[in-house]
């Protein structure tokens, strides 16, 4: 029966091989030196014969840790190829599962923005039948949200708020993000702060509220909720000035008596 090889961590045995390979080396050195000496000091040639087969032995045993330390060199490098083709292989299924799911997540968002756009359709159509069947001042059309540009803007509020991702800075770790493309900051003052715009559903609430109010004759003068909401308070009013009286127009006998008079020399 064959005995089976005990495996042998490569790492492992490089190093006590090298290390093997470096002693002999140093004891080279040494009996070189020993053998220079003999010869110097007219010794026994027993002695240098000694020496000489000590020499020849820790060569060949020099030869042999070579050898070993190459071909384990080799083996390592073979090793370490493989694992990088593991870690790539590795690699290459993770990024292809990942992409898998990308794929997914790009079909369920292109299902996700064609029935967006459908209810933003809806949301014009209705919008415009109550505009065509009611009488409505110009200053109400905006305030209660009945035309298609005003549709769009808060729709567009409404992708800020939910899709703008500010970057503040100051904070570690922090890095820029992309935006929801397509939204609008109602305000210069809000495009750092998308949490305090007033929700689409909360828009369009009170704008139908206000056009409510309007058809049943409570009120006739827009007073357009603010699209953010933080309450602000209000300029305090002017106090209005009395109307001018309307310039009086001059009789001729009047013109005529403000005309210098020339003396005739």
């Amino acid at each position: 029966m064959a005995l089976m090889s005990k495996k042998v961590d490569t790492a492992t045995a490089l190093t006590k091989a090298r290390e093997a390979l470096a002693a002999i080396n140093a004891r080279l050195v040494d009996l070189a030196k020993a053998r220079e000496a003999a010869l110097l000091d007219d010794r026994d040639d027993r002695e240098l014969l000694r020496l000489d087969a000590q020499i020849e032995e820790a060569e060949r045993l020099a030869r042999t840790h070579r050898d070993r330390v190459r071909l384990l060199e080799g083996r390592a490098a073979q090793e370490e190829r493989e694992r990088v083709a593991v870690r790539r292989r590795d690699l290459i299924e993770r990024n292809a599962k990942k992409l898998a799911e990308r794929d997914s997540a790009g079909a369920e968002l292109q299902k996700t923005l064609a029935t967006a756009d459908a209810q933003f359709r809806k949301l014009i159509e209705l919008t415009t039948e109550v505009a065509m069947a009611w009488s409505w001042e110009a200053p109400q059309i905006h305030a209660a949200a009945l035309s298609p540009a005003t549709i769009k803007t808060l729709v567009a509020h409404e992708i800020f708020r939910v899709g703008a991702r500010p970057f503040l800075g100051g904070r570690p770790g922090e890095s820029p993000q992309q935006d929801f493309p397509g939204g609008q900051s109602p305000s210069l003052q809000l495009r750092g702060q998308p949490e305090k715009i007033t929700p689409l559903a909360d828009a369009l609430r009170e704008a139908s509220t206000f056009a409510g109010r309007v058809m049943r004759g409570e009120i006739v003068t827009p007073q357009p909720a603010p699209a953010v909401s933080e309450k602000t308070a209000a300029a305090p009013a002017l106090p209005q000035q009395p109307p001018a009286e309307p310039a009086r127009l001059r009789s001729a006998s009047e013109i005529q008596a403000g005309i210098p008079k020339l003396k005739l020399l």
